[in-house]
């Protein structure tokens, strides 16, 4: 019987040991690595809100933990895809030729260009100015992209040399007015303007703050939820056993 009593807090203080390594070991991984999010392009200043007339994929990896993906560490990627389906008949031009999006990293410097911190499609150009970038309706953005001509439906913009702050969280800022004011067709993460379309046409699109309607949603890093969970049976098992302990001290008594 005495056996047995004293193996109960060696088991316990195995448990501790084995939660206190996964901290450790994977401690870091646990707040990083790369994240992916998508965004509808559903409110309009031309047309009606609410269609799916585009999204906005994502990405991001600040070089801490697993990367699944294609990204350097420290980059943070665009993918805006434009829903032709939604415009009915089209032009022969027809496609995005502006996308604007928000920050609140300084991404210019005294000794580099923005070309250090922003690449798109070819013959695109981009404007870095804080709150001064105005899309008709949704407001004043820190980055726009301008094309060159050639209208686009589907385009990569990258924002790279970001380091541990390539995170999503640091794109996600609703546009404002001058003065801080809401735009006129409310606040969005990301605005787009496509044209050419049912006769020449043209409107912008935006993606509101917390709508998160594009189907990917927030992917927590693997190493991040293997700790986790590791962590999580370590805890349910010192708490299984520490009830145990209290009762065999109890019939002992």
């Amino acid at each position: 019987m005495m056996y047995g009593y004293s193996a109960r807090p060696r088991m316990l203080r195995q448990l501790v040991f084995i939660a206190a390594a996964l901290l450790l070991a994977f401690g870091s991984d646990a707040r990083a690595g790369y994240a992916t999010q998508s965004f509808t392009l559903n409110q309009s200043n031309g047309l009606a809100d609410g269609a799916n007339y585009g999204t906005v994929q994502v990405q991001a990896y600040d070089g801490v933990g697993a990367n699944p993906s294609s990204l350097s560490a420290g980059q943070v990627v665009f993918t805006v895809t434009v829903n032709s389906a939604a415009y009915g008949s089209l032009g022969s031009n027809f496609g995005m030729d502006k996308f604007g999006f928000n920050t609140d990293l300084t991404l210019q410097s005294s000794n580099s260009g923005l070309a250090n911190y922003l690449s798109g499609p070819a013959g695109w150009t981009s404007n870095f100015i804080v709150n001064q970038n105005n899309m008709d309706g949704f407001g004043n953005f820190s980055v726009e992209s301008v094309d060159s001509g050639d209208r686009l439906l589907s385009a990569v913009f990258t924002v790279s040399n970001l380091g541990t702050n390539a995170t999503i969280a640091h794109f996600l800022f609703g546009s404002a007015k001058q003065n801080g004011e809401t735009p006129d067709q409310g606040s969005v993460y990301f605005a787009a303007h496509i044209a050419d379309f049912n006769g020449g046409n043209s409107h912008y699109v935006g993606a509101k703050p917390g709508d998160d309607g594009g189907g990917g949603g927030l992917l927590t890093p693997e190493p991040a939820t293997l700790t986790m969970t590791l962590i999580g049976f370590a805890g349910v098992g010192l708490s299984h056993g520490l009830r145990r302990l209290r009762r065999q001290r109890l019939q002992l008594a």
